[in-house]
């Protein structure tokens, strides 16, 4: 499974006006996220947006984490049951030079055994644009082409 859990710093109370104010307070999602996550079919899990108090909450799962730089978010690969985490790495997208300073942004790519196969995982949160930016200023594109190189380095 994958998805993005919104850290509750992101959280706007402006942009989810349909939704009850006292679930966007801070903590509030915390046990209702991990009982979802815990109540899945999946054996592997790749969070996006994820503080620690989930990471915490998440106590069956080998939880592997690439923390963000600067923010109080990471991205997460988690297993359990059929699943193991063989090994992961972190890249830090180098996404800013020239013009503007990196993103902070990261990748976990994990190798994870599942059933006896080995399977390569990227769980990353591609930096959003506002509608119209070229693609050439696109945070996400330049994310994109990071990965793709990075994959013909291993």
């Amino acid at each position: 499974m994958s998805w993005n859990v919104l850290a509750d710093a992101y959280v706007r109370a402006e942009y989810y006006p349909g939704v009850a104010p006292a679930l966007l307070r801070g903590g509030a999602r915390t046990e209702a996220v991990a009982a979802l996550i815990e109540a899945s079919e999946a054996d592997v899990a790749c969070l996006q947006e994820v503080e620690a108090p989930v990471v915490n909450a998440l106590e069956r799962w080998d939880v592997r984490e690439a923390k963000k730089r600067g923010k109080p978010d990471r991205c997460v690969v988690a297993a359990r049951r059929r699943a193991a985490i063989e090994d992961m790495r972190v890249v830090a997208f180098a996404d800013g030079a020239p013009d503007r300073v990196d993103s902070g942004h990261v990748a976990a790519i994990a190798t994870v055994s599942v059933g006896g196969a080995a399977v390569r995982i990227v769980c990353t949160h591609l930096r959003w644009d506002r509608p119209g930016t070229p693609n050439r200023d696109r945070w996400a594109v330049r994310q994109a082409r990071l990965l793709l190189e990075d994959r013909k380095s291993v």
